[in-house]
């Protein structure tokens, strides 16, 4: 093939709907072109990589004895009904009826579909292990598709499913699985970070999670790492301390004004308290059994909630911050809430960071007011218990050793018990975005 006359157009001026730079590169070397907010047409020059990174994928999934299937992409909504994500895949999960008026959903992801193929065709544990895999279309309906093939609604996914009789065979084959994930980035040339991840509650609390995340300034995500040890962690599941926090002592509970400040740095600039001497006080909305339950979530003053670590701790299937009228109804006042209310409805987690004998300001619950003097084992009315809630941060540390954050791209995914929640004795989940 001539690439003169080959089918491959170039844009001299930037496309004014590229978010990132490797977009708006991709779209001028006539790599792809948009067809709509999170759609991408793959031009050939581009399909041709794309081949070329199959093509690895499979020689090394092949050396370990894979096979390769192709599921469809659209799948009946029964299968998502017995396994009870109908509902909890929300709005990402495109759903349509057919002319039979039979609901089908657009797969996001095949958990569904490769458990019904092992259940109806392997009858005797001589048939296993057996490890499945697909190269193929996923479809997510995203909320902001952004930043190119790296959000978009529509990509494609090497995802793939082992299963396995006990647990020696499971962990055998996830070794297998992680070392040639290892040999697929080295060959692609990549600069990858090998993560501890979070499983999640429906993989449960034993779940061997690793990310594959590739180290990138535009990347989404941010990993934790401690260059002395080499250890590395994704930001939701790195359990860090911070060392720089000053504490003072019990003091008498005082109510002051605070008129219309309602951040904690709103307060403690204009009333000279150092920020880890106040509390945030954050109360979230979580479904757990089908039932909302709420929650109060206490943060030092400059610290962030990690919603994973407590969507995890109270084994919720949705988490979302509580509405106006929610905080109305448990007597709650935004901007100057705190957890001395006599209110019931909620409990109150207070993170690990926070010393419960320390003297801290805090919401009064009462407009333009807060509370100086607040010691949590002392002045806390509703029940309450202690978790890990804060999202890492740079300066923290894991021992003696203090961290370093990078930002990075999730290129595969490896979990070691993803599919228990689909009635599979031990199995293996692992993933890769290819177009990334």
């Amino acid at each position: 093939m001539r690439l003169s006359q080959g089918y491959w157009q170039t844009l001299k001026e930037t496309p004014s709907d590229a978010d990132i730079v490797s977009q708006q590169l991709m779209m001028r070397a006539g790599l792809m072109y948009k067809t709509g907010a999170g759609l991408y047409t793959y031009l050939p020059m581009a399909l041709k990589s794309l081949k070329k990174i199959e093509n690895i994928i499979r020689e090394e999934l092949d050396k370990i004895n894979c096979f390769e299937v192709q599921m469809p992409v659209m799948t009946p909504a029964e299968l998502w009904q017995e396994t009870g994500r109908l509902e909890t895949m929300g709005g990402q999960m495109l759903r349509v009826k057919d002319r039979a008026e039979r609901e089908i959903c657009f797969s996001p992801t095949n958990e569904e579909t490769v458990t019904d193929l092992f259940r109806r065709t392997v009858s005797s544990y001589k048939q296993l292990p057996v490890c499945l895999y697909q190269i193929n279309t996923k479809f997510r309906d995203e909320i902001r598709p952004r930043f190119g093939l790296m959000r978009a609604r529509e990509f494609t996914m090497k995802d793939g499913y082992s299963f396995h009789m006990d647990k020696a065979s499971l962990d055998k084959f996830y070794d297998e699985i992680y070392i040639a994930y290892e040999t697929i980035f080295k060959r692609l040339g990549l600069d990858f970070i090998i993560v501890e991840a979070d499983g999640g509650a429906m993989a449960g609390g034993g779940a061997k999670t690793h990310e594959f995340q590739v180290v990138a300034d535009n990347g989404e995500d941010y990993v934790v790492t401690v260059p002395k040890t080499g250890f590395a962690a994704n930001i939701e599941k790195a359990i860090t301390v911070r060392k720089d926090i000053v504490l003072a002592a019990a003091a008498e509970l005082t109510k002051f004004a605070t008129p219309n400040q309602k951040t904690c740095e709103e307060v403690c600039t204009v009333h000279g308290f150092p920020i880890t001497q106040s509390l945030k006080s954050l109360v979230m909305n979580a479904v757990i059994n089908g039932k909302d339950q709420f929650f109060m979530v206490m943060l030092l003053g400059d610290d962030s909630l990690n919603e994973v670590k407590f969507k995890n701790k109270v084994a919720a299937e949705h988490i979302r911050p509580a509405q106006q009228a929610e905080l109305e109804n448990l007597g709650l006042v935004k901007g100057f809430m705190g957890p001395t209310t006599e209110a019931q409805g909620f409990k109150i987690i207070y993170d690990e960071a926070i010393d419960m004998n320390a003297s801290y300001v805090v919401g009064a619950n009462e407009v333009d007011h807060h509370l100086k003097g607040f010691v949590p084992s002392r002045d806390t009315k509703p029940k309450n218990f202690r978790a890990d809630m804060r999202m890492a941060k740079e300066g923290d540390f894991i021992g003696d050793d203090q961290v370093v954050l990078k930002k990075g791209i999730e290129v595969g995914h490896h979990t070691n018990n993803g599919l228990l929640r689909h009635r599979c004795d031990s199995c293996t989940r692992f993933s890769y975005r290819a177009e990334q």
